[in-house]
């Protein structure tokens, strides 16, 4: 049977990040500190990198930048098959640290719908919590290897149009501009939650909330989750409708 389509972003997302600004290739790279894969100078200028955003919250874009430098050169040499293993064990370890807004919508969508769920971070991470929590299938940064089976340093992002890597996919599913779902919080997220029938803003960051403003459409849903619980900013309506009823 062809089913509608369900893409979830991970990071900032479903994934709930105890530490400001992570996402989970930078969890992956601790935990390949922490199993000696690869030097502990790497979690120490982390650690650094962390300290500096924290006493500045607007430099976010530095930080992304040094931090997506820094697992570069980390993972360069490794053996792919020994990350994997690392990303496999943490995973089992992050399953339980998700939204609980986006884990309900996934929850209770996930029997009808063919569910992705799509990532800037590196493949080897979000394969494997794409595994633990059930998705059909995953999308994310690719490290490429060479002939032994070794990073190269190289990669090849999502990031960039994950509209287009949604609309590649190698299976069939009902139209993704009337039927789909979208859930993402980050400006890259904006060209798939455009195209959805159903676009969920979850906590969304300032650079997409300006160009929902600029861009967005009258039924756009945009959410705000934390300790607390959550709220419906706007779209309330079509968002009653997209739900089945709880059991």
């Amino acid at each position: 049977m062809i089913k509608p389509l369900l893409v979830i972003d991970l990071d900032d997302t479903l994934l709930r990040q105890e530490k400001i600004g992570y996402f989970a290739t930078l969890n992956l790279l601790e935990e390949c500190c922490q199993e000696e894969l690869i030097g502990f100078s790497y979690q120490k200028t982390l650690n650094h990198y962390h300290h500096n955003l924290l006493t500045n919250v607007f430099a976010y874009e530095e930080f992304l930048r040094r931090t997506i430098d820094l697992y570069r050169q980390a993972f360069q040499g490794l053996n792919k098959a020994a990350v994997r293993q690392a990303a496999s064990r943490l995973a089992a370890r992050l399953r339980l640290q998700v939204s609980p807004f986006v884990w309900d919508i996934f929850s209770r969508l996930k029997n009808s719908y063919f569910t992705l769920l799509i990532s800037g971070s590196c493949e080897e991470i979000v394969e494997a919590l794409a595994w633990q929590w059930g998705f059909m299938a995953s999308a994310a940064t690719k490290f490429l290897v060479d002939d032994q089976g070794c990073f190269t340093g190289q990669t090849r992002s999502v990031a960039e149009n994950k509209l287009a890597y949604v609309k590649s996919l190698p299976i069939k599913f009902l139209p993704y501009e009337t039927t789909g779902v979208a859930i993402g919080d980050a400006l890259s997220d904006y060209d798939y939650l455009a195209a959805a029938r159903y676009s969920i803003a979850y906590n969304p960051k300032i650079p997409l909330y300006q160009q929902l403003i600029r861009h967005g459409r009258p039924d756009q849903i945009v959410v705000r989750e934390d300790l607390t619980g959550y709220y419906l900013e706007s779209g309330s309506e079509i968002f009653d409708s997209l739900l089945p009823a709880k059991q």
